[in-house]
């Protein structure tokens, strides 16, 4: 595959990432034998893709941070997201506005990353942290 990574480390576990979605694949990928195992599969593959999804935000946040959207002349880190990952400009929208969570609120990012809270919910958190009169009370209680 070769993920083009200069992160020799990154890379290789991004290319991980891939040999083990290769080898659920292989092994039947999301075709449970019976109703405990599609249970079980369902809740696995979500936390999985949550934790996924969180690293996904993560990117953007710091290609924003670090302004690393600039070198090729992208508008910002959402644009840049859009254009290199090719998503919709609502996902690339919604990636942008949950970075603030991922800097503001440390107790609900840990909870996405741990896979514990869905996307949907994180982006009902973004959402109204871009409402000022809200930031500020639920900054206060990031832990609840």
């Amino acid at each position: 595959m070769g993920s083009g990574l200069v992160d020799r480390a990154k890379a290789a576990a991004i290319e991980q990432i891939a040999a083990g979605l290769d080898a659920f694949v292989a092994a039947g990928g999301a075709e449970p034998d019976g109703h405990r195992d599609a249970i079980t599969m369902v809740r696995e593959l979500e936390r999985v893709g949550r934790r996924l999804a969180a690293q996904q935000v993560a990117a953007v946040e710091a290609i924003d941070r670090q302004g690393l959207h600039r070198h090729d002349a992208h508008a910002s880190a959402k644009v840049m997201d859009r254009h290199v990952a090719r998503v919709s400009d609502g996902e690339a929208g919604r990636r942008y506005s949950a970075r603030r969570v991922r800097r503001e609120l440390p107790a609900v990012w840990a909870r996405f990353v741990a896979g514990d809270i869905s996307r949907c919910h994180l982006d009902r958190v973004a959402r109204a942290m871009a409402n000022p009169r809200v930031r500020t009370r639920l900054v206060g209680n990031d832990e609840a």
